[in-house]
C-alpha cells in the first residue's frame, strides 16, 4: 500500500479532459494521444502527439505550446477506430487486388487489368477506402456546451 503511495505520486497523471456539462461522461486525452486544435485567430489546424502538459496549456510535438483557452475546435484522430480500421483494409485491399491481376495479367501475356470487372472492383475498393477517411475523425468546436480543460490527478497524503 505505501509502496503504491509513493510510486503514484511520482508519476502525477495530468490528461485532456473534453466535457460537456451536465453530462458524466468524459473523453480524455493522455500523453501520447492524437488530436488537434484550431486556434481563434488562426485557420491553420495543430495536429499531432501530445507531449505534455503545463499549466498554461497543452505541449505538441515537442515544440508547440498551444493555450486551452484560445482553442475554438478540437479533433479527434484517435477514438474513431473503426472507420480508419475500415479505411486502411479497403485500400490495402483494393491495391493488393490491383497487383494480384496486374501480375497474372502480366504472365499470361495480356498486358492489362484482364476485363473492365476487375478495373470496378480495383476502383471501388480504392473509393470506399478514401471516402472512409473523413470518418477516422471527428471535429468538436468548442463553446459554452463543451469545452477542453486540463485536469491534474495528484494523490496528496
Amino acid at each position: 500500500m505505501i509502496t503504491w503511495l509513493v510510486l503514484s505520486q511520482a508519476n502525477a497523471q495530468r490528461f485532456l479532459a473534453l466535457t460537456k456539462p451536465g453530462f458524466n461522461n468524459r473523453i480524455r486525452y493522455y500523453e501520447g494521444s492524437r488530436v488537434g486544435f484550431k486556434l481563434i485567430n488562426d485557420k491553420q489546424v495543430f495536429k499531432g502527439n501530445i507531449m505534455g502538459f503545463t499549466n498554461q496549456g497543452v505541449l505538441l510535438n515537442d515544440s508547440l505550446l498551444i493555450p486551452v483557452q484560445d482553442v475554438v475546435a478540437f479533433y479527434d484522430y484517435e477514438h474513431h477506430r473503426l472507420p480508419k480500421f475500415l479505411s486502411r483494409l479497403f485500400i490495402s485491399a483494393g491495391l493488393v487486388y490491383g497487383t494480384v491481376v496486374l501480375v497474372n495479367g502480366t504472365l499470361a501475356n495480356s498486358g492489362d487489368l484482364q476485363n473492365s470487372n476487375n478495373a470496378i472492383v480495383v476502383g471501388s475498393l480504392l473509393g470506399v477506402g478514401v471516402i472512409l477517411l473523413p470518418f477516422a475523425q471527428r471535429k468538436y468546436k468548442l463553446n459554452d456546451k463543451r469545452w477542453i480543460k486540463i485536469i491534474d490527478v495528484t494523490i496528496t497524503p
